[in-house]
């Protein structure tokens, strides 16, 4: 099947148990199609399951939220964030805009590249992934203000400056 069949069958889908299940398949769908390199594609399966996660109406909301916060902990996302330094431009912004649509979930990932002293290329990105996610990563950043290591603190405060909230002061 397409990816186009595929999302047009879950947006249309009416039978709450099939949408919840289907939920998770297009997490795990997500899933094989970043481990393969196809951000574009993930990108937009994963559009359509932040879309619903955030619709009051929808029926399986809370599936589809599962479903990115696991996908946010699975082996793709932290196989694309060790990967950050060497992707170019154009598949580092399609893997940005994923992390921005699944949300404060995957700030958990993003910032284990935030425990050293001097950021690598990788950690700027990533840094500047967990900004534009926003005020809701502020409360995923708690393990690295609180890290043993001085620097993951600074690199904590700088994320919270440049966040820029109220929820960051």
């Amino acid at each position: 099947l397409s990816l186009t069949l595929l999302i047009d069958l879950f947006r249309l889908e009416t039978d709450s148990n099939r949408a919840i299940d289907l939920a998770g398949d297009m997490g795990d769908l997500a899933e094989d199609l970043l481990l393969s390199g196809e951000y574009a594609d993930a990108l937009e399966v994963i559009r359509v399951v932040a879309d619903a996660a955030r619709d009051p109406q929808a029926i399986a909301r809370h599936a589809c939220r599962q479903a990115l916060d696991a996908l946010a902990d699975s082996p793709a996302v932290h196989e694309a964030i060790v990967l950050l330094d060497e992707m170019a431009y154009d598949e580092y912004y399609l893997f940005r805009s994923v992390c921005v649509l699944i949300g404060p979930s995957s700030v958990d990932a993003l910032q284990t590249t935030l425990h050293i002293e001097t950021l690598t290329r990788a950690g700027v990105r990533a840094s500047d992934i967990i900004v534009a996610i926003g005020a809701s990563a502020v409360g995923r950043l708690a393990p690295l203000v609180g890290h043993p290591a001085w620097f993951a603190q600074r690199n904590a405060a700088r994320l919270l400056g440049r966040i820029g909230s109220s929820e960051a002061v």
